[in-house]
Formats: structure tokens, sequence, C-alpha cells
């Protein structure tokens, strides 16, 4: 099969996104006043809470224009989420294209992996979270996790000592937030890098609206998520008003600095569950039998040892 630009499979790799729905607030129309950020902080996070494990299937579409060309290619998608941990297959018609995640072992080591199988050879990236080359995200250091989580709406707001103004985006008609990239919680260590991270809220039900993360005041991609594709998922032990919700619908539009480039990504998503009782979280998170099982022309990288990212 043709091989794919790495940078249009790194875009592809930012999603998982879920949102527990709020009690309504006033109705379109109605500007009410703006929430104060600790409020909106404690009702994001409270959300994101809900999701910590979960699994879900999808087919992902991407495509791009590479000077006078445009491109389009589709897959099948996978996901594990286990706290801390990621895991994100791609494939179609049974060939892995990319399979990409993070683990974390005790409280600081943390090893992320990205194995790219469209080229020749197949290669496997190891590092702490920087595992891949410079992609759509403008800078390789953007590709991470957290960023990925921030776009999709999923990742906590921090907690700031001069905490921002929320204030109405009025060309949508929703909250805008800005706020500092530069802690990842999840891990609980500073990220090498610095960007900004901008999230519309949806004034009705406090739902993520749009996604953006830049860096020194330009923009490098934004996600939009569907307010009609929102879905309930499944809890175990827990009553079906109290799921949280998440997602079905995401857009990604995201350009290369470099190269001009222009990407967008449509993913789908089926059946979320946070019920992974029948799931091999145990084999998706097991980097060794990974490698077993992919085998790879090339690793690059090594799993690194306890420290920053």
């Amino acid at each position: 099969m043709p091989a794919f630009p790495r940078r249009a499979l790194s875009a592809l790799l930012l999603l998982l996104v879920g949102c527990q729905s709020p009690p309504p607030g006033p109705p379109p129309g109605e500007v009410a006043e703006a929430p104060d950020y600790a409020a909106l902080r404690a009702a994001h996070n409270a959300r994101v809470e809900q999701l910590q494990v979960l699994h879900t299937r999808g087919v992902i579409e991407w495509s791009w224009t590479d000077g006078d060309s445009d491109h389009m290619e589709q897959g099948t998608l996978e996901i594990w989420r286990d706290r801390r941990d990621l895991s994100v297959r791609v494939t179609k018609f049974g060939e892995i294209l990319a399979w990409w995640g993070r683990v974390t072992r005790g409280t600081e080591e943390t090893t992320s992996w990205f194995f790219d199988g469209t080229g020749d050879p197949t290669v496997l990236r190891l590092g702490s979270e920087i595992v891949m080359d410079t992609g759509v995200l403008a800078k390789k250091e953007m590709l991470t996790v957290s960023s990925g989580l921030a776009l999709l709406g999923v990742h906590p707001l921090p907690e700031l000592e001069d905490p921002p103004v929320v204030r109405l985006d009025r060309d949508t008609d929703a909250w805008s937030v800005t706020v500092p990239l530069d802690f990842d919680p999840v891990i609980g260590r500073k990220r090498s890098v610095e960007e900004c991270w901008t999230i519309l809220f949806d004034r009705q039900s406090l739902m993520p609206r749009s996604c953006s993360l830049s860096q020194a005041g330009e923009r490098s991609a934004r996600a939009t998520h569907d307010l009609r594709r929102y879905r309930s998922v499944p809890v175990p032990g827990r009553p079906r008003p109290a799921w949280p919700r998440i997602s079905t619908l995401i857009d990604l539009d995201a350009t290369d600095r470099e190269s001009g480039t222009l990407y967008h990504l449509r993913i789908a998503l089926d059946a979320p569950t946070a019920d992974v009782a029948d799931e091999p979280m145990d084999r998706v998170f097991d980097l060794e039998a990974l490698i077993r099982a992919l085998r790879p022309d090339r690793i690059e990288g090594k799993a690194p040892p306890p420290g920053g990212i």
C-alpha cells in the first residue's frame, strides 16, 4: 500500500473526548453573567474525572492539501484509556497503520510510543512524551497525550494564582477561557513546552464546543465538537441519569507551518463505554508485548528513565 505522510498520521492520533452534561443554563439569546473561572473549572474537571476508564471504536477520515493536490484516507479507530494510560490503534483492512500510546509505571516513569506502519521500513518511536517527527501541530514538542486531551476537551483546567476572566465570544455565543498548558496534572510534572489552551463552552450545557492550542500567539490547531452528537457513556454501577457524555463527532483542522500543508480530520466514535471488563487492557498497555507483535523494521529512541517530560 502507498505510504502516507507521517505528518498526516501524527494528526490523527489526537483524540479521546468526554463530558458530562451539567444542568441547563439560560436559553440562547439571553446572555447571563459569565461564570467565574473557579466555578467553570470545578464543573469542567468534575466531568473530566468521569471518563478515566474508556473503550470505544470508530472511523477516522483524514484529508490534506499539499500544493495543488488533495488527498483523503480512512481507517478504523480503536481507543483504550486506563486513567493515566492511553492506547490508540488505527487499521485499514486489518493492516495496522499506526499505534500510539502512553503507559506510566509508578509515579515517575512515563513511556510513549508511536508505531508508523505505513512506510518502508516500518518504524517504532519511543520516548517520554515526544515520540514523533514534526507534524501538523507545528512543533514536535506539541505532539503529546496532554496536547491531544486538551484539544478534545478532557484535560483538567489548571488551578491558577491569577485566574483568567471568562468572556462571552459573541461570534459563537459561547463562554471563552484561555489558560496556559505548561503542567501535566495527569502525571504531575511540568511539560517542556509552553502552550495556550482556549476552550469555548456552550452556554447552556457547558460542554466544549471547540478547543484550540497556540504557541507565541499563533493558533496551531482547533478541534470542533458537534453538540448534537454527544452521547451518554455507560458506567458500571452508576444510574443512567448520572452517566457522563462524550462527543461522537469531532473535526480537527490544523496547518503545518513549515510546509503550509492543510489538514482536516473527522473522527466518528461508536458505542463508547466505561465497562472494559471484556477488553484486553493488560495487553494494549504492555509495550514489550506490542513490540513483539508489531515487529517494526526499525526502533528509534528508548524508554526514558524517570524524569521530566
